[in-house]
């Protein structure tokens, strides 16, 4: 039932795609294609039944108890962990937007309500998932961080682990219980990297790149693990059709989709390769590849992918350092990689899985090595346009997958201290995602994914503002975009703004230079033009740290008061009555 749940929401969130795409080409209006995918969804919900339950029933059976287990105790972390990504003041402040007018063809969101194009390397904005949440919100009442930071944590972390439970019956892992306890004990204690498997699990789960990695990149190693299992014509044109509805869903997540979802479905084509089922491996590339290769040549040629898309030094780092650390989770994920290889060669004393699995998690680490090479990531980086994030490409390998195979070793004795072993490796030397040393707190359930003091200074921003621009720390200005649609901050990201620094009226130097100021820059230059430029961008509204005396004395001279005094050491001014 929640294998059918599962694939059920997959299909729901990839017609919602569907239906975006076309609101968003222009063809329909918002407002029907949300409540057209409304009208649809029982319909969608009754043919996910009938046409996967005989695939879902072809999974081998297993005890249903830990994966819930620990479904329910990995989403309850998701509902109490507070981690605040920046990324917010991008991708929540659109869904922000979205629910109070209702239109998804917006542009940039962050400056000027919609009436600057969007950032160049978001656009077309292809991408459903912030859409989806506004229209949620709009429609129910909920406020989007509600709807985005309280709601759809547990729901996704929830999902997430039983998409993993799906890929490890459907590669026929052995002993999948134990290897699901050893990938979750991988991801909550991921938290000395900041973009490792689990931070980019429970402790991210509103967002759609999040979603993606966690939920859709491991259905789609299922559903093409189903596909060569597959003995009755009907049974393959369902595992296809799990492979297809993942590859629209994966683009209506992140643009990421574009570059590891081809990996994916290529490392899952190798068992038919291997058979030379030629005409099945066409159409599974196709059918998964197809949809998010059409949106790179969208993004391509519609789009402004790649405009100020490098990042000095990004294209030295090391991805899989980046991804892993270099502590014990690495060595435990390396491990896993090389009981997988002695799995393929030596199948007999170290196979986890079956044969067809073996050689698709094979490939995968394949390219895992391939991305490893500096000559060739840097390559990677200048196909993709970007690299800022060609680290991604790290995604197409299933990690906690991996990790999971290290409990399925064959022997009683041998696999019991494979099992063992790496639990230690991960108790020892992992870092609880809730540590503050992973930039995490702990609070009650219902708390929003922002920090107390900004969103509490960001609230009272919004309130005294009437029309005129806010000027604050760029923590303040992500949760102002998120509790005020309409909010005009100075400045938000750095990178955000440069990008519109041709653009006429848009003053971005004179924007930059109060947010250098109110970040806690102290360039004389910069105190000295500071009253024009307050002026010049009618600010209205600063919030600030305590310890900027220079810039405190300068707000003082134009007549602006503290109003508010919060937590975070923030206070807000406003001008004297």
């Amino acid at each position: 039932m929640l294998d059918l749940a599962v694939l059920a929401g997959l299909a729901l969130f990839a017609t919602w795609t569907a239906a975006y795409l076309l609101a968003l080409a222009g063809a329909i209006p918002s407002a029907w294609a949300f409540w057209g995918w409304v009208a649809l969804g029982p319909v969608v919900v009754i043919a996910v039944r009938r046409s996967l339950a005989p695939t879902v029933a072809a999974l081998p059976v297993a005890g249903p108890w830990v994966p819930l287990a620990v479904s329910a105790v990995l989403a309850g972390l998701a509902a109490v962990i507070v981690r605040f990504d920046l990324d917010d003041a991008s991708y929540v402040v659109r869904s922000t937007w979205i629910a109070a007018h209702g239109d998804v063809r917006v542009g940039d969101v962050i400056f000027s309500g919609g009436r600057w194009p969007g950032l160049p390397a978001q656009t077309p904005y292809l991408p459903s998932i912030e859409a989806l949440l506004g229209w949620v919100s709009r429609v129910t009442g909920l406020s989007v961080g509600d709807v985005a930071y309280v709601l759809l944590p547990p729901l996704a972390t929830a999902g997430a682990v039983w998409a993993l439970w799906m890929l490890l019956r459907a590669w026929r892992v052995r002993r999948p219980a134990v290897g699901l306890l050893l990938a979750a004990l991988f991801l909550v204690l991921g938290g000395a990297t900041h973009a490792s498997w689990g931070n980019l699990h429970l402790a991210r789960m509103w967002q759609g790149k999040v979603l993606f990695l966690a939920i859709v990149v491991p259905l789609l190693y299922a559903a093409c693990a189903w596909l060569w299992a597959a003995g009755a014509g009907r049974e393959r044109r369902a595992a296809m059709a799990v492979v297809g509805l993942a590859s629209v869903a994966a683009v209506g997540l992140t643009p990421a989709a574009v570059f590891v979802v081809p990996g994916v479905v290529l490392a899952g084509s190798v068992p038919g390769a291997l058979r030379r089922q030629w005409a099945d491996v066409g159409r599974l590339l196709a059918i998964g590849a197809g949809p998010a290769l059409a949106a790179g040549a969208v993004m391509l040629v519609a789009g402004g992918t790649g405009q100020g898309g490098f990042v000095p030094g990004a294209a030295g780092e090391d991805a899989w350092e980046k991804v892993l650390g270099t502590g014990l989770p690495a060595v435990v994920a390396l491990a896993a990689a090389v009981v997988l290889i002695a799995g393929c060669l030596l199948p007999e004393h170290w196979a986890a899985c079956d044969p067809e699995a073996r050689w698709t998690a094979l490939a995968a680490v394949a390219a895992g090595l391939l991305i490893a090479v500096p000559a060739l990531y840097a390559l990677a980086g200048s196909v993709m346009g970007t690299d800022a994030i060609a680290w991604r490409l790290t995604w197409i390998v299933p990690v906690p997958a991996l990790v999971a195979l290290l409990g399925g070793v064959p022997g009683r004795v041998k696999g019991g201290v494979v099992a063992v072993g790496a639990a230690a490796a991960l108790l020892v030397g992992g870092l609880p995602l809730w540590s503050p040393l992973n930039g995490a707190t702990v609070a009650a359930p219902g708390t929003w994914e922002l920090p107390a003091g900004p969103l509490a200074a960001a609230r009272w921003a919004a309130a005294e503002a009437s029309g005129e621009r806010v000027l604050a720390p760029v923590d303040v200005v992500a949760a102002l975009g998120v509790v005020q649609p309409d909010a005009r901050p100075v400045s938000s990201r750095g990178e955000y703004l440069e990008v519109y620094a041709d653009r006429p009226g848009a003053r971005v130097a004179t924007r930059l230079l109060l947010q250098r100021l109110v970040e806690g820059g102290t360039d004389p230059a910069d105190l000295a033009r500071a009253p024009e430029a307050l002026t010049t961008l009618d600010v209205g509204v600063v919030c600030h740290r305590t310890g900027l005396v220079e810039l405190a004395t300068v707000l003082e001279e134009q007549g602006m008061e503290v109003g508010y005094t919060g937590t975070d050491d923030l206070v807000c001014r406003v001008p004297s009555a």
